[in-house]
């Protein structure tokens, strides 16, 4: 959990199977586009808070969609 933001997740560990998170943007919105966002971090780690989930409502306010994908991670 993050040190600094009560109830955000800062980083998972231990992940053996890789994912995505789609965030559509409202169809009001919507420009058609999407970014997808690695997350970084090292061979145990993943950071998903400031270098994943948090750019979710930056592309947001743009119409851009998000997808995140969450690498595997050797344990």
């Amino acid at each position: 959990m993050s040190k600094t933001v009560h109830g955000r997740i800062g980083s998972i560990v231990s992940i053996h199977n890789p994912s995505i998170e789609v965030h559509m943007v409202e169809k009001g919105i919507n420009t058609g586009t999407a970014v997808i966002v690695i997350a970084g971090g090292g061979h145990r780690t993943l950071n998903v808070g400031s270098e994943g989930a948090d750019f979710v409502p930056f592309f947001y306010n743009y119409g851009i969609s998000t997808i995140i994908l969450s690498e595997p991670v050797a344990c």
